[in-house]
């Protein structure tokens, strides 16, 4: 199952509940007016491969239970106003070809786990 919808102008938040999509493969919320924290619930998603919140107003931390996304190719999460520490659970993505992080202000190193 795909969920897109770029640059939709939604104005909210992703909800918590998102995270029971367990078929979900792939994520495009891009350019869509959301903002909040990115729930932590996404990381239930170990279908996931393609993740793309860019260019929204995201604020918080990047949850660590993101390293529950085991199928993960894709992450973009740039140019929103995410803050503080990346979490290490991010270099468990054994799976990931494509890491966007630019303009947030976050913090740390990543030590990426490679099969």
């Amino acid at each position: 199952m795909v969920f897109s919808a770029p640059e939709a102008k939604l104005s909210s938040s992703i909800p918590s509940s998102m995270g029971s999509l367990s078929s979900l493969v792939a994520l495009d919320l891009g350019n869509s007016g959301l903002s909040g924290p990115i729930p932590s619930t996404l990381g239930r998603l170990g279908s996931l491969e393609d993740v793309v919140l860019s260019k929204n107003e995201f604020t918080g931390v990047i949850p660590a239970e993101i390293g529950g996304m085991t199928s993960l190719k894709v992450l973009d999460l740039s140019t929103n106003e995410l803050s503080g520490e990346l979490p290490s659970e991010i270099g468990e993505l054994t799976s990931i070809t494509e890491l966007v992080l630019f303009s947030n202000n976050l913090n740390g190193t990543l030590h990426f786990r490679f099969n």
